[in-house]
């Protein structure tokens, strides 16, 4: 590590990594610095949470995988928990009434796994052969802090769950850059200059997912 590295986590946390030589009084003051940053960072959390809380209303648009459904709850205490999408709606069956947006979006998960999924596979199959690749095994989970990872040594390539309800753009941007990973661990030119030739939009999508992090 070179230099201070400084993240606000979704919960409004603050992580600060910094090189061994730095000393702590030059870490408090680095961190100072950024307050007013910190604070904006925090803000712009806070709004996208309650925009979440609003996301997951009965009779709100929902995005799965980059295309707009209509969130239908209903109650069914003798079917039990399931969700599905029928036309332009994903229907939510619950147990009792009163859902939290937690709930919804646990009854939610299966499918937007098994949905995630199935197109990361149909993404594979897109790049993989341009980018002259193959992966060995995906994996689809909750990621707190990123959209995605790349084991060069095993082909292994983990995909956030978040992804799913995400614009379609930001979902093919991630699986782009975990297939360069492949040829190219680092950041570095190499692999910036894989991005722009195999995927040149990947900038916009990087920038609306950093202005959109995961809040699991």
């Amino acid at each position: 590590m070179r230099r201070i590295n400084l993240r606000v986590r979704a919960d409004g946390s603050v992580r600060v990594s910094a090189p061994t030589r730095v000393s702590l009084r030059a870490i408090e003051d680095f961190v100072r610095e950024r307050t007013p940053w910190i604070e904006r960072q925090r803000g712009r959390l806070s709004a996208q949470r309650q925009g979440e809380r609003e996301r997951w209303k009965n009779g709100s648009m929902v995005t799965l995988l980059g295309r707009s459904y209509a969130l239908r709850i209903t109650c069914a205490p003798m079917t039990g928990e399931s969700a599905h999408v029928v036309d332009d709606v994903l229907l939510v069956r619950a147990k009792e009434d009163g859902l939290s947006v937690e709930d919804v979006r646990r009854i939610v998960s299966p499918l937007a796994r098994r949905l995630l999924r199935s197109e990361v596979e149909a993404l594979f199959a897109r790049f993989e052969r341009a980018i002259g690749v193959r992966h060995a095994k995906l994996r689809i989970r909750r990621m707190t802090s990123r959209w995605g990872s790349c084991n060069v040594r095993t082909a292994t390539i983990t995909i956030n769950h978040e992804l799913c309800f995400r614009p379609h753009a930001c979902l093919e941007c991630v699986v782009v850059h975990e297939l360069c990973h492949l040829l190219e661990p680092s950041h570095n030119g190499r692999f910036h200059a894989l991005m722009d030739h195999h995927y040149p939009q990947w900038r916009r999508a990087q920038a609306y997912l950093d202005a959109h992090p995961p809040l699991s």
